[in-house]
């Protein structure tokens, strides 16, 4: 709940900075089950760099979550020189011991900086300029917008608007929802979803513990009485499937990458089996998923004096 209103910031520096309105850098920087967390977050007025990365929210997210916020009217970002990336509500969203996300945010901020024909390291987004993705470093947004006529060449560096994603196995780079909109329609509550889950149903923002609805008069303004409830990579990825003992207890089966659900009961035979280290699989909370299954049948040798069966 940080509101910054009527802020200048600059970074004449001639060094590489990372500058943003709430954080310049925000990054979960150990393998530790925590997250560095930017929410519920308000920023207005300008920003500049001379280079580096430049958010209207932040200005480098690694490995962490920047979620339910929004960059207010008159809120400019500019650099003075290359190499650059200037992003609405991030510029750069990097891996850091786990996947970076930027979720249900919108972005009014303008920029006139633009990129020279010969520089070809230098990033621009309405949303994200840099956005780093592959198999086994990856990063994802959804639910973010951002005013169409805001100077920015694309909603995120190479990526225009994908609109509502449908299925997880559209997405080639973590990106489930970017749009942009003129201010009737960021005034339009039925514009402003989420994701579509694995399982097909469709995620609205949440207007009832976050965001204020919007009108005719206002976009949507944040809940100042509301309790920290942050967005999460979820359901959001296509879950794979638990069904035995064996997935259960294989060491390189979870990973930091991956969402997984135990779709059945599990039977163990009566063996016995070591607790199941959640910390060196690198999981999330939020990661390992239940349908009320029950796990039964078997014997648990304990060698750590805090532990049980995870």
């Amino acid at each position: 709940h940080v509101n910054v209103f009527d802020a200048n910031i600059t970074n004449a520096g001639e060094f590489t900075a990372n500058v943003g309105g709430i954080a310049g850098q925000n990054a979960c920087l150990t393998d530790a089950l925590s997250y560095a967390i930017v929410n519920q977050c308000t920023f207005q007025g300008s920003l500049n760099i001379a280079q580096g990365n430049l958010g209207g929210l932040v200005g480098s997210n690694k490995g962490a979550v920047v979620g339910n916020s929004y960059i207010d009217a008159q809120t400019t970002l500019n650099a003075t020189s290359a190499p650059f990336n200037i992003g609405g509500l991030v510029g750069s969203n990097s891996f850091n011991h786990r996947s970076a996300l930027v979720a249900d945010c919108y972005s009014l901020a303008t920029t006139t900086t633009t990129i020279d024909t010969n520089d070809t390291t230098s990033k621009l987004g309405a949303i994200i300029a840099n956005h780093s993705f592959n198999v086994s470093q990856e990063n994802y947004t959804y639910g973010c917008y951002y005013l169409a006529s805001s100077g920015f060449n694309s909603a995120i560096a190479g990526i225009t608007d994908i609109g509502m994603v449908t299925s997880a196995s559209q997405v080639s780079q973590g990106i489930y929802t970017s749009q942009g909109y003129d201010l009737t329609g960021l005034k339009t509550k039925t514009n402003l979803k989420s994701y579509v889950d694995s399982a097909g149903v469709t995620y609205d923002w949440n207007f009832v513990n976050v965001w204020n609805e919007p009108t005719s008069e206002s976009t949507p303004t944040l809940i100042q009485t509301a309790g920290l409830i942050y967005p999460t990579i979820g359901n959001l990825i296509a879950p794979n499937t638990i069904n035995n003992i064996d997935d259960l207890m294989n060491d390189t089966y979870i990973n930091s990458h991956e969402q997984f659900r135990i779709t059945n009961d599990i039977d163990a035979g009566g063996i016995t089996i070591s607790p199941i280290d959640l910390t060196s699989k690198k999981i999330y909370g939020d990661k390992l998923d239940k349908t009320n299954a029950v796990i039964s049948n078997f014997n648990l040798e304990i060698t750590d004096e805090n532990t049980g069966l995870f």
